[in-house]
């Protein structure tokens, strides 16, 4: 039974309750012109904050890895393969969320409210149109958002930098939902949260079953989403390090923990 309504909700999903799953939703249900007057402007704010904080904060970075003002090779190694780790996967948590909204944007043909399905007529162009507004304007913002996350977190002075860095960052990533929360009327939030669009998860599957994709899903997060992110983040951040391309193995101090001074 747990299965079967897993694999109902794997099949339909609601649009995501933020500033661009706003805006998608109400431009499917209503149409682009009603999606752009009532949920345009926070897109735009959300957009223009997050990639302004990206950019002027990758500007401001102590670059190259290796030099003199940057803590790359004087923090420990260990704390920035955690710190790491950590910022990447609260921002691959965003990630799913993207590709279902992509997917409803392009493919949805259909759409449920009160447990009655209905078609979802909406033209190819105005598909691309809220394509290009809403997931490839948050692709961008989250691209470098992370980028600029790890970059800040390995080039940290010290150890307080590099927790601070960790956790202070992420919240950019979260505006879109704090202007949702703050911003949208409840008639919008009370429809996007009632219906429910369908997703066809074979379109990025070519040849595969649905119930074939969602047990592979299911094994992946299990078994190898956290195994093969640990493993990816430790070999980025840790040849950095000791394969001295940044000049680090010559910089003397380049322990792995912290060791307390006697």
């Amino acid at each position: 039974l747990t299965d079967n309504t897993e694999f109902e909700n794997f099949k339909w999903s609601s649009c995501s309750e933020n500033a661009f799953g706003a805006f998608i939703h109400v431009a499917l249900q209503e149409g682009l012109g009603q999606g752009v007057k009532q949920c345009g402007y926070m897109v735009a704010v959300s957009f223009i904050i997050q990639a302004t904080f990206g950019y002027e904060l990758l500007l401001a970075l102590p670059l190259p890895l290796g030099s003199e003002n940057s803590g790359f090779c004087s923090s420990p190694a260990s704390l920035e393969y955690v710190g790491c780790g950590v910022f990447v996967l609260i921002m691959l948590n965003n990630v799913p969320q993207m590709v279902r909204a992509a997917l409803i944007v392009l493919h949805a043909q259909q759409f449920q409210t009160s447990d009655k399905t209905h078609l979802l007529v909406v033209s190819n162009s105005t598909r691309a149109v809220i394509f290009v507004v809403s997931c490839v304007s948050e692709l961008l913002t989250w691209t470098l958002i992370i980028v600029t996350g790890i970059l800040f977190i390995l080039t940290a002075s010290d150890t307080i930098g590099i927790i601070r860095s960790t956790v202070s960052i992420t919240f950019v990533i979260n505006l879109d939902e704090i202007l949702y929360n703050a911003c949208i009327s409840n008639t919008i939030k009370n429809s996007l949260s009632g219906t429910d669009y369908q997703i066809n998860h074979a379109k990025l599957w070519r040849g595969m079953h649905a119930s074939s994709i969602f047990e592979f899903q299911k094994y992946f997060a299990l078994y190898i989403y956290l195994q093969a992110l640990t493993v990816l983040v430790g070999v980025f951040a840790m040849s950095f390090r000791y394969s001295n391309l940044f000049g680090c193995l010559e910089q003397g101090d380049n322990s792995f923990f912290t060791v307390p001074s006697p």
